[in-house]
Formats: structure tokens, C-alpha cells, sequence
């Protein structure tokens, strides 16, 4: 648990801007606009069913956003179609960061919380206690990864690459974590598509 939780910890380290720009190298743009590794995807409009959970240690809100989604869309067997009812995730709100010590403060007084969207068909009736939210698309750099403990790290190679981008900018939208196949109960074993959001 330990280990896991250091995982995590690194994982939202790494998303704030402050942290991530401390870690730099150079790369060519002929490199980063033509490889296999990084892929510009333009996200089309999403229609998508939002759960949402806060937390007062780290990994506890997706642990409960997760079984949340989960209870809803097993029965309903959408889960087995990834291809149709994409997962994606990410912090809302992110933990509050000491910059004095490095650590992020998650307690009861400071809880942080996930936010799970899985894409429903454009004929999805709404139900009683169930949240739907139409999402903007936008443009994206991706790049994919293995394992819970890859996202710091995953994360921090999609910052160096629009931070030394000569054509991209950083964009506004929300950043994402799709899981291709959220069924994996081996956080080990995930298959992710990491979404950062550039302009031009």
C-alpha cells in the first residue's frame, strides 16, 4: 500500500506546472513531430456519464469513483464494449500542494477529489441520480502507458513535449486519462492513453 501510494503521489506531483518544468531536455522537433511514441488527436464533443468522489488520503477518490461507474455500468454491460463507452479520468480538485516541502496536504481538512466520464450514445435516456454532461472536444498530444506506477513519469514526458514544441501550444482543456480497457483490476496491467491539451 505503501508503495502504491508513493505511485500516486508522484502522479499528481507531476501534474502541477510548477513541478514538471523542473524537469527538462532537449529533444529535436523533427523528433517529436514524427514518432510512433506521440500522436496529435483532435477529441470530437463527448456526451458522458460523470462520477465523481472526494477523498481524504491518496488514491481514495478514484477508489470510490471507480466502484461508482462500476456499480452503475456493469449491469448494463457497457463495460465490455471500451471501444464505444471510453473511460477517461481525472483529479477535480487536485490535492493542495506545499511548495515549502514538496508534499501534497491530503487530509479531512483538504480532501482532493476524481471525476470518472464514460461516453454514452447521443439517444441515452437520463436517469434518477445520474449525472450527464456534454463535454467540448478539443485538440490533444498522446501518448500511451502501462501501469498505475508509468503515469508520473508518462505525464511528465507529455509536458517536456509541448514545452519544447515549436508548432503546439499548452491548451485549456482538461487533461485525461483514458483506460482502454477498465475492466483490469491490476492497476499494474492498465493500459492508458494519457490526453494533454495543446493549441496551435
Amino acid at each position: 500500500m505503501k508503495v502504491r501510494e508513493q505511485d500516486r503521489l508522484e502522479t499528481l506531483r507531476l501534474r502541477y506546472e510548477g513541478i514538471i518544468s523542473k524537469y527538462t531536455y532537449n529533444i529535436g522537433e523533427q523528433k517529436m513531430e514524427n514518432t510512433d511514441k506521440y500522436r496529435i488527436v483532435k477529441l470530437p464533443p463527448l456526451r458522458v456519464v460523470s462520477f465523481h468522489a472526494m477523498g481524504i488520503f491518496l488514491g481514495d477518490p478514484e477508489t470510490k469513483a471507480s466502484a461508482e461507474l462500476s456499480s452503475w455500468a456493469n449491469p448494463k454491460g457497457v463495460l465490455k464494449n471500451p471501444e464505444k463507452h471510453k473511460v477517461y479520468g481525472f483529479n477535480n480538485p487536485d490535492p493542495k500542494y506545499d511548495k515549502e516541502t514538496g508534499d501534497f496536504i491530503v487530509n479531512e481538512e483538504n480532501p482532493y477529489g476524481y471525476e470518472f466520464w464514460i461516453t454514452i450514445d447521443e439517444d441515452f435516456k437520463e436517469e434518477e441520480n445520474i449525472t450527464v454532461k456534454e463535454v467540448p472536444g478539443g485538440l490533444y498530444v498522446v501518448t500511451s502507458c502501462i501501469g498505475v506506477q508509468t503515469l508520473g513519469e508518462t505525464w511528465k514526458d507529455l509536458y517536456r513535449w509541448v514545452k519544447e514544441s515549436k508548432k503546439y501550444k499548452f491548451g485549456k482543456n482538461q487533461c485525461l486519462e483514458h483506460s482502454k480497457d477498465p475492466t483490469i483490476s491490476d492497476e499494474s496491467e492498465l493500459n492508458f492513453d494519457l490526453y494533454f491539451p495543446i493549441s496551435e
